[in-house]
Formats: C-alpha cells, structure tokens, sequence
C-alpha cells in the first residue's frame, strides 16, 4: 500500500476506495477522507483532508488535498467554498507543474459555478482547463462543458460549434456511450435552435449505432429526443407514439432515470 494516494489517476479521476490505509502520513490521511466521504460523512472528511494539506511534502501532494477538500465540501453543500478550493486547487496545480491538476481543477470548480447559473465565469473556467487537456478524451469533455456554458448564456451557433466538436472526438476516441450521450446533446441543441434537419441527421445516426448495437436503452433515449424534435415542429402525435414506443423500451431494461425522463415528457 506504500503511497497508495499518489497516482494522478488513481487519486483525481478514480472512486476506488481502499480497504486499508496506512496508519499516519500523508497518505493515510488521504485514504481515511476517502473512506469517510464513501460513507457520507463529508464534514469528517474535510477535517481529514486538512490533515493531509497540512502533511503535504510538497506541491503536488497539498494540491491533491485541496482538491479533495474541494470535493468534501460540495458534498456537503459548501458550493462557495468549494470554487473557491478548486480555484486554489488549480493555482497549487500550476506551482506543481500538473497539467492534469489544473484541467481536473478549473473544470469542477467552473462545474459549479455552472450550477449557480454563472455561465460566463464557468465559461472563462472551462475554456482555460481546455488548454490542459492531455488527450483527445479530455478535449471531447472540455468541449462538451463549453458547450454547455455557451447554453447556459443562449448562444446557440457557439453551443452547437463545441458540441459537435465533442461529438466528432467521441466518434474518434470514445466509447459507444460517450459518443451517443454528445450526439443526442448536439442534436438537443440543434432542436432548440430550430434547426431542425441537422437535428433528424444527428438522430439518425444515434438510432442506427444504438440499433447495431441492439441496445434498448439507445434506442429509447433517442426515441425521446426524436419525440422532443416532433414536437418542436407541432407533430404531436407522432412525438406521443415514439414516448409511448420509448417507454416500453425503458420498462423493458429496467432504467428508472429513463423512464422518469419519458413520463416527464409525456405530462
């Protein structure tokens, strides 16, 4: 279990809970806050990853903590202090020459701020964590949350831009999943600029990898976003039938967040 804590990877993009930790030092700190925000117990986990800030020997480590106390405090609905955190936690990035820990940084705090429906400093946040991004994954994730900033502030050609971006590197580099998730979001905002022959492409060809894919999930979530482009155009009707075809789907694998989504739709 020797340093245990780390690994970039392990610790900023991993959930993995270990079931031993060592006894003291930076590490064991690190693990405890761990264990402890597993169990729900954010305020315990806070006062252990100040612990492990203050046992830091060096940059790297006092930026892992950060990060983590960063995290212990939006869980526990601290959302101001939590930016304020990931903004800190970027800049101890920068001193520990981590591209990694800026990008894993800037893009939760900006996340959050997102949430507050502040789009325009979520958008400079985002942008910025761009320029860390370490692979062709990382640039889909980051165009994504531009996308989503751009949104947010009703600037529908730069949402559309960055999302198709995103969708075109999950094409290239992601999984399945990714790349249907970013496709049917391209196509979401397609619908909402009223560019509606764009938008059927986009669902065209998310319907046709979920079909070869034989995946019932696929397949009813872009029944639904094909449901929502009907009604855009006033084809009620037609929109009525595929939530109806979307959430036997639904039933049938079990999704409750899915079948959820379509009753929503359906009211």
């Amino acid at each position: 279990m020797k340093k245990i804590c780390l690994t970039l990877i392990a610790l900023l993009l991993s959930t993995t809970i270990y079931a031993a930790c060592p006894d003291n030092g930076f590490d064991g700190a690190v693990c405890r806050g761990h264990a402890l925000l597993a169990e729900n117990k954010p305020t315990e986990a806070l006062a252990t990853y100040a612990e492990a800030e203050k046992l830091a020997a060096e940059p790297f480590e006092k930026m892992l903590a950060i990060t983590f106390q960063g995290r212990a405090n939006n869980a526990a609905g601290n959302i101001d202090l939590a930016i304020e955190l990931f903004q800190k936690g970027a800049a101890t990035a920068k001193l520990a020459n981590s591209a990694q820990g800026q990008w894993v940084n800037l893009n939760e705090g900006s996340e959050l701020l997102l949430a507050k429906n502040e789009a325009k400093r979520a958008l400079e946040g985002f942008k910025s964590g761009y320029t860390f991004a370490a692979n062709e994954n990382e640039r889909a994730e980051s165009d994504r949350l531009i996308a989503a900033a751009y949104k947010q502030l009703g600037d529908y050609d730069h949402a559309i831009e960055y999302q198709l971006k995103s969708s075109v590197l999950e094409r290239s580099n992601g999984d399945l999943n990714h790349y249907l998730l970013a496709t049917l979001e391209l196509a979401a905002l397609r619908t909402t600029a009223k560019n509606f022959n764009q938008a059927q492409k986009n669902l065209d060809e998310a319907m046709n990898q979920a079909k070869a894919a034989n995946s019932d999930y696929w397949q009813a979530r872009t029944m639904l976003q094909q449901a929502r482009l009907e009604r855009a155009q006033e084809r009620i009707s037609q929109a009525q039938v595929l939530l109806q075809q979307a959430s036997v789907l639904a039933q049938k694998v079990g999704d409750a967040d899915l079948s959820n989504d379509i009753a929503t739709e359906q009211k």
